[in-house]
């Protein structure tokens, strides 16, 4: 067993290794050991949340924009503070293979168009 766990921090430490397969890994791992807190962790990020229980660091926020044909992307302003800041941040839901491939197909921005706000507006 603890040549598992050894292969495990040696893969956490080398870049090369993609995070899903990492987190693949380290759910094996949690599953053999029967550390049910990790277990359910690295299951929530290889899966996605399907609650709005997600942890603080999948809670962003961003810019509100919006296209206009002669401009490209332009701000928008709204007069109300509060519209405005739930607005500007969003949940992050998705499993963890689909925020890599949103990663590896942006330019230089990440552009994300569904968030889940009732998160935020409850």
């Amino acid at each position: 067993m603890g040549s598992l766990v050894r292969d495990l921090q040696k893969q956490a430490m080398d870049s090369s290794i993609p995070i899903t397969d990492l987190l693949r890994n380290a759910y094996v791992v949690a599953k053999k050991l029967k550390i049910k807190e990790f277990e359910k962790w690295t299951n929530l990020e290889l899966n996605g949340y399907k609650d709005n229980n997600v942890p603080d660091y999948r809670i962003i926020q961003g810019q509100i924009k919006a296209f206009n044909p002669y401009y490209g992307w332009i701000p928008v302003f709204i007069d109300n503070t509060k519209l405005t800041k739930a607005l500007q941040i969003g949940v992050i839901t998705q499993a963890i293979s689909e925020i890599v491939t949103l990663i590896n197909t942006s330019d230089e921005t990440l552009q994300m168009k569904h968030f889940k706000w009732s998160y935020l507006l409850r």
